[in-house]
């Protein structure tokens, strides 16, 4: 029985070594992680690193942390700062880390003219994401309660947030993010004819096509448009006031490089919906008879009881149509030369 306990005693002090060590080495990597640079050129600046975690994660304590990218592509350069943040991973699954932010936060633009920085208050901020080596996450997730965005003066409400992006390089690059907002508050300033809160919005934006890097703008559209680039919009659905609405639609570029695209807008509850335009100013008179008369001819009994309309929409030599009629003419974009600064034309 001695030896058993002496064998017993070494096996708990061997698998504690292996742990400890574990544990250290995982948090040599979140530390290394983070004082490198990322795939796409990012670094992180901070006032000071503390380990911790034990005995089940390993983690790293992040004092003022700004994130910064440069500009890539269509992709403006940017900076996230914020007052703390938290980082690690579980030694049950390396692979898998979060990283909880402590705001006050601000996201800024630098060099980017007409951009005004966000500065965020939130309840809770959490980014997770899988680790890939070398590359950019295939997939993440960022998750915010009650958060409150201030940007030029103007203040908005978001009770609860979701995003999730995922990667796809299996045959061709796509990028898809899904978006899910609850209890959006618009400030006093927003003039909308639905009312300051919007109940909820979800749906998903695809991407598809690669945008490799060119000599200006008008290059590297044409190199996506050449890659079968499309953006899709999958599973719109916005629950605000009277309103009901949800759509799909595909967007890409035709040969001039001007947008084109079709869909579908389905709007429930479309009467007062329509009134809520009407007293807002945004229709006269008598544009609002000719769209409720228009509206009226097309629209169905709702699964759930009411009417619903259901309008195709094209956009194709920078005309839109609804139900194949003209409703509006798009100015021409002229796409800017050399390297693409958001805000600039």
């Amino acid at each position: 029985m001695r030896r058993i306990g002496m064998l017993v005693a070494a096996l708990l002090v061997v698998g504690a070594a292996v742990h400890a060590g574990a544990w250290w080495l995982l948090g040599n990597a979140v530390v290394a992680a983070i004082e490198g640079v990322g795939p796409d050129g990012e670094r992180v600046r901070h006032d000071g690193l503390a380990r911790g975690g034990w005995p089940l994660r390993a983690g790293v304590t992040i004092a003022r942390p700004e994130l910064s990218r440069p500009a890539a592509g269509l992709m403006p350069a940017l900076t996230f700062a914020a007052m703390r943040a938290e980082a690690g991973v579980p030694l049950s699954a390396p692979r898998a880390a979060t990283v909880t932010f402590r705001c006050p936060c601000r996201l800024a633009f630098p060099g980017t003219q007409g951009a005004a920085p966000a500065d965020i208050e939130a309840g809770a901020l959490v980014l997770s994401f899988r680790v890939e080596p070398g590359a950019p996450p295939r997939r993440w997730q960022l998750d915010g309660e009650t958060l409150t965005i201030v940007q030029a003066g103007e203040t908005v409400e978001v009770a609860s947030l979701r995003l999730a992006g995922a990667r796809d390089e299996a045959a061709r690059a796509r990028q898809t993010v899904a978006f899910a907002l609850a209890g959006v508050r618009l400030g006093p300033a927003a003039e909308v004819p639905f009312g300051r809160v919007i109940r909820s919005a979800t749906g998903e934006v695809v991407v598809s096509g690669a945008f490799p890097p060119g000599p200006d703008t008008e290059a590297t559209l044409r190199a996506w448009r050449a890659d079968d680039g499309r953006i899709e919009l999958r599973g719109l659905a916005i629950a605000w006031g009277p309103l009901a609405l949800s759509a799909g639609a595909t967007l890409a570029l035709d040969r001039a490089l001007q947008p084109m695209g079709a869909g579908t807008v389905r709007v429930a509850n479309w009467r007062p919906a329509l009134d809520a335009v009407g007293s807002a100013g945004l229709l006269d008179r008598q544009a609002l008879a000719l769209v409720r008369l228009a509206l009226t001819a097309v629209s169905r009994p709702a699964p759930g009881g009411g009417s619903m309309v259901e309008l195709p929409l094209a956009l194709e030599e920078r005309t839109l149509t609804a139900a194949r009629i003209p409703v509006a003419r798009l100015p021409e974009i002229a796409w800017p030369r050399g390297p693409y600064t958001l805000g600039r034309n």
